[in-house]
């Protein structure tokens, strides 16, 4: 049987979309004249510097042949294919805030290959409708970012374990540019929000669940010396409290953004929904992601409503009332210099640094790997570790130098877009919307905080709820920014110059 006579008029044929093929053959086709054109017209070493201007012209005639070539293709089959149905169906913002959602109970593996397909429907769709690529906000920090990974990756002590790191910080990069690319309305962004917010409340149940049940406490997780009453800590379907206190803190200043801030008709789910986050917060007795959050959801509340914050010592009032092994770990605060765990972590960190010294500039490799295969080289005796238990030293370790300053670069770029004009947009922004970029920012405060004693970027669930709240935040000043009037102009102009940059 022929290929003509297997799917003409089938009805696979028919719904898979047969103009897709010719739209995509076109708007390639124009796509390389135009874009590989224009590149060789810019090009040094093409545009006769060195006498040699037969270069453009050869080049600029093979470039619009191949070009309209393509284009030519498509267009001869434009006769024989049909109308799209799926593609013009399937949408990045009827998809990913589900896998959001879901994420944290999906396997790694699954989420990267989740998010490219989605991003493969993305560009299909533009391709069948003949659009062209959108801009990328944060355009060069995230270029450079994502260079010196590649980089870091391709040097590594570690080839094959960098190389698998490199596919998941890249699916990071591209998750954020779904995501601030894709939200373009505040139905949008509202749906992105619920369903990041549904997807914590799911998660808080088998770890609540943990908690009536009993779940043992590994000696790893505390220090049973100093806490004999502490016998279970929840993770829910993360494999370690700490990372689970993690997740909580990127969501728990969005829920506070949709209780205070949203409609009257949610705030009842919306409060539920944030009592079972706080109440599995406290249960991972995490007291580094307690401090984190309560970072977060000060800096929340310093954007948003600055005057309450001279409420935040009333909170004191609370700890009588909170369960005795609560209380207790709260009080190993005061005893920071006796606690066995940060004893423990300077004891890392000292084998972390002649690693640093002897790599400043290339880093191991990225990915913890690296570090797993160099690290017992210098370590103390007695003192095996996983990671540097430190965001920052990890990231130099991996990445040296110009790794961290590319982070520096994105991050400081990410808060220069977030808070310039803040003042202007605070009075005269939708308070929603408003709400929800503050929540951005504050999360990801309270998650660099958190790196100050933890590697909070090892567990690749936290890094796809990270990126995503970044995407989030940047898609909402985006909207504040588009909304009109001139106390936003502020916020045009940065987000103008960083798309630019």
């Amino acid at each position: 049987m022929s290929r003509r006579n297997l799917f003409s008029g089938s009805a696979v044929w028919r719904i898979v979309g047969q103009s897709a093929i010719l739209n995509a053959f076109r708007a390639l086709g124009i796509g390389l004249e135009g874009r590989l054109s224009q590149m060789a017209a810019g090009s040094w070493v093409l545009a006769g510097e060195t006498g040699n201007e037969w270069r453009l012209g050869y080049t600029g005639t093979a470039v619009g042949a191949l070009g309209r070539w393509v284009q030519a293709l498509g267009e001869r089959l434009r006769g024989a294919l049909g109308g799209s149905f799926i593609l013009d169906r399937l949408s990045v913002a009827g998809l990913l805030p589900w896998l959001l959602l879901a994420e944290p109970f999906l396997p790694t593996t699954l989420n990267v290959l989740l998010i490219w397909g989605i991003a493969g429907i993305a560009l299909g769709r533009r391709l069948v409708r003949g659009r062209s690529l959108p801009e990328i906000p944060l355009g060069m920090p995230l270029g450079i970012l994502a260079g010196v990974l590649v980089i870091s990756a391709t040097g590594s002590i570690d080839p094959h374990g960098s190389l698998l790191d490199l596919v998941l910080w890249l699916s990071y990069l591209l998750l954020f540019v779904l995501v601030a690319v894709d939200i373009r309305s505040r139905r949008t962004l509202l749906r992105y929000a619920y369903l990041l917010l549904a997807g914590g409340g799911l998660v808080s149940l088998p770890g609540l669940y943990q908690l009536v049940r009993g779940v043992k406490t590994s000696a790893t997780w505390v220090d049973l010396a100093h806490n004999p009453g502490l016998t279970t800590r929840i993770y829910s379907v993360f494999s370690d409290p700490n990372f689970y206190a993690m997740y909580l803190t990127l969501l728990l200043p969005l829920a506070a953004a949709l209780l205070f801030r949203g409609g009257r008709r949610r705030r009842l789910p919306v409060a539920v929904t944030g009592l079972l986050l706080v109440a599995s917060l406290v249960y991972t007795f995490s007291r580094g992601g307690w401090v984190a959050a309560t970072v977060a959801l000060a800096v929340w509340v310093a954007l948003v409503a600055p005057r309450f914050l001279c409420l935040a010592p009333l909170a004191a009032l609370s700890i009588p009332f909170l369960p005795g092994t609560v209380r207790h770990r709260l009080a190993s605060f005061t005893n920071l210099a006796g606690s066995h765990m940060l004893h423990y972590r300077l004891l890392i960190w000292q084998g972390v640094l002649p690693l640093i010294q002897r790599y400043p500039l290339t880093g191991l490799g990225l990915g913890a790997g690296s570090f797993v295969l160099a690290y017992p080289n210098t370590m103390l005796a007695g003192i095996p570790a996983y990671h540097a238990h430190n965001l920052y030293l990890e990231t130099l370790l991996e990445t040296g130098l110009p790794g961290l300053a590319a982070f520096a670069y994105f991050f400081l770029s990410f808060y220069r877009l977030g808070l310039r004009g803040w003042a202007a947009v605070l009075r005269l922004g939708d308070p929603l919307t408003v709400g929800i970029a503050a929540a951005a920012v504050a999360a990801v405060s309270g998650n660099l905080f958190h790196g100050l004693e933890e590697d909070v970027w090892y567990d690749p669930h936290i890094n796809f709820i990270l990126w995503a709240v970044l995407g989030l935040g940047v898609a909402a000043l985006r909207l504040l920014g588009g909304a009109g009037g001139a106390a936003n102009a502020e916020v045009v102009g940065a987000l103008d110059r960083n798309a630019t940059d």
